[in-house]
């Protein structure tokens, strides 16, 4: 089960460099395109939201897991506030980014980790049955990307 691992630094600059830093993992995992740019687009939200709302937060790891056909992606910061799906008014131009991950995850979540929270997503591969997995086997890969990877 192919996973990852690494921690950047929060500034404007993290969204773009977490995308990349996914893109280039994926690819050497042979990826669907499909599901590789979705979870660039929803680790960049998540990525994002730890810049505009974690600011006590210096660092953001970020952990992805592949396990057929459900790639997971999770971010931990030093905020133990979690994310919550608001309703920005139509006039507003920000804001919808939770909506968005609630939109296009399979599942997500949000809890408390050691110093702050974890959030995380699972996008499905478009050819995956009707399966999930348990958010328990995430934890234990996630925890063990940590450790080994400091």
């Amino acid at each position: 089960m192919p996973a990852a691992a690494t921690t950047l630094p929060v500034d404007a600059n993290a969204p773009a460099v977490a995308r990349r830093w996914l893109a280039d993992v994926a690819g050497g995992w042979a990826l669907d395109r499909s599901l590789c740019t979705d979870g660039m687009l929803l680790l960049s939200e998540l990525v994002t939201n730890v810049f505009e709302h974690a600011s006590e937060t210096p660092r953001v790891h970020v952990q992805i897991l592949w396990h057929w056909p459900t790639l997971s992606v999770a971010v931990t910061d030093a905020s133990p506030v979690h994310p919550v799906i608001r309703e920005p008014a139509p006039s507003e131009f920000r804001g919808y980014g939770m909506q968005l991950i609630a939109g296009l995850a399979r599942r997500w979540g949000s809890e408390p980790y050691p110093g702050g929270k974890r959030v995380w997503v699972e996008l499905a591969a478009p050819d995956a049955p009707p399966w999930t997995l348990e958010p328990s086997a995430i934890d234990e890969t996630l925890e063990r990307i940590l450790r080994d990877n400091g």
